[in-house]
């Protein structure tokens, strides 16, 4: 099976992501810009006898992003928006909104990005052709 995968929307999915990661680094220790722009960093630019295995690797540490978005939304939303944390630290409650709000939306551009990226092996150029190798 050969899916096509375009590159910029590629690039700009993985730029987009990071940037969000840079905004969310206010109230959260955030990885997701220094992991996103490796990722828009090198996706593509793999020499080719390890472009498979990387780009594979890429994809399933971005399902662990994934997961761990979620964790913390549950974990932390509760918890934010009681009305103890409300009443005790009314300062960050419009941060933390902005923080949930953010994950929320980078946790949807991940999977669009996983189901953009879905296949094997990419090649360098805009339009990108993609081998399912399993």
């Amino acid at each position: 099976m050969v899916v096509i995968v375009d590159q910029t929307k590629a690039n700009s999915l993985f730029l987009i992501i990071a940037g969000l990661g840079g905004i969310s680094s206010i109230c959260r220790s955030d990885y997701n810009l220094p992991l996103f722009i490796f990722v828009w960093w090198s996706y593509f630019n793999f020499p080719e006898s390890q472009k498979s295995r990387q780009q594979r690797f890429i994809r399933r540490f971005i399902l662990l992003s994934c997961l761990q978005d979620i964790i913390y939304i549950l974990y932390w939303s509760p918890l934010w928006f009681s009305m103890q944390w409300k009443t005790n630290e009314p300062s960050t409650f419009g941060s933390h909104i902005l923080i949930i709000i953010i994950a929320v939306i980078n946790l949807f551009l991940k999977l669009i990005t996983l189901f953009v990226l879905k296949g094997g092996t990419g090649f360098a150029s805009n339009q990108v052709i993609v081998y399912n190798n399993y």
